[in-house]
């Protein structure tokens, strides 16, 4: 097999990192899945607090508490619900009916894609750079997280402004660990990139899918609370916070999981973002692309031709997608979580 480029972890901080992409997101229930097991890593008191801050949300009422419907006196049920919502808010705004969606939209902002040239190329092939909508504006997951952590752990700012932040920053957190939102892979069939896995076709249980949109969908597709409620204690008991400090998972290869800890068992103590990204694109590399060698259909061939065959999805291959899906959430809510309750250095 293809081995990944020489050199491959400077690249996360270099100019070559930053490449466009169309990626979305873990689906609604990905994220809400998260967002509730974040919410149940938070002290009492940060969680009140966390409720007064998005109750200025401009949109609570209409997005945030969109599909509630529980009593509306039960402040702490709309609290749950709302924070286990905040997480969807990004991509709710990519409607541009939502009337936030001028303002909010931002494409950019949930994806930073390290380019991975598994058959060579790297001076052949080009994507376009990503860049500031307006000077100064963070331009990808990176400084999109760094902004919003900022701003809501800003107290000087008003509170509808942090609550917008906080919707980011749960979204961003959840994103950095989906791998595909790390990575876009670069060759003949995909010279300025498949856009974060976007641009492969498969066939999954008589369905036509994308590649990222099935690593969208691992958590599940059930919209409701009460889903994500369950999921989230499942991953909890298959993943606690004591796994990501005793040691790393043994459910990612030997391997890769001597590059993702970098010497160090506590996974917890990776709070830099940038680090997130290096994981996720090694995870990429490992387990989406199975390092270059995934059996699937360039979409624009497969749009060309209609009638083509697409390639099955293995179960093992969606066995282990999931497995490394649950495990990825898990440790997304638990370093989001850390990361609402301690200001980043300044």
């Amino acid at each position: 097999m293809p081995n990944p480029r020489p050199g491959f972890a400077a690249l996360v901080c270099a100019a070559l990192l930053l490449f466009a992409s169309t990626a979305r997101a873990w689906n609604d229930a990905g994220h809400t899945t998260i967002d509730v097991l974040v919410y149940r890593n938070l002290s009492a008191e940060l969680r009140d607090k966390l409720d007064e801050i998005l109750r200025a949300h401009p949109r609570y009422e209409q997005d945030l508490l969109r599909g509630y419907e529980g009593p509306k006196d039960d402040r702490a049920a709309r609290a749950e619900y709302a924070f286990a919502k905040a997480g969807t808010w990004p991509d709710m705004v990519r409607d541009r009916n939502n009337p936030a969606s001028a303002v909010h939209h931002k494409g950019n902002w949930h994806y930073t894609d390290v380019p991975f040239f598994p058959f060579g190329g790297e001076d052949k092939f080009k994507g376009e750079p990503a860049t500031p909508a307006k000077p100064g504006e963070p331009y990808d997951s990176i400084s999109a997280w760094e902004y919003n952590l900022a701003r809501f752990h800003d107290e000087s700012l008003p509170p509808p402004d942090r609550a917008v932040a906080l919707c980011w920053v749960l979204h961003i957190g959840a994103d950095s660990h989906q791998p595909c939102h790390n990575t876009s892979l670069y060759s003949e069939a995909h010279p300025t990139g498949d856009k974060g896995a976007n641009e492969w076709l498969l066939m999954y249980r008589g369905e036509r899918r994308n590649l990222h949109s099935l690593w969208d969908g691992w958590i599940g597709n059930d919209r409701s609370l009460s889903f994500a409620q369950t999921r989230a204690t499942e991953i909890a008991n298959l993943h606690p916070r004591a796994q990501f400090t005793a040691q790393v998972s043994t459910q990612i290869s030997a391997r890769v999981s001597a590059q993702v800890s970098a010497g160090s068992s506590d996974q917890l103590a990776v709070t830099n973002i940038r680090d997130w990204v290096r994981e996720g694109s090694r995870l990429a590399i490992e387990h989406v692309y199975l390092q270059g060698m995934i059996t699937a259909t360039p979409k624009k061939l497969a749009d060309a031709e209609p009638n083509l065959p697409l390639p099955q999805v293995t179960d093992a291959y969606a066995k282990n997608a999931t497995t490394l899906s649950l495990r990825q959430a898990a440790l997304a809510a638990y370093r989001t979580a850390n990361a609402l309750a301690t200001p980043p250095a300044q």
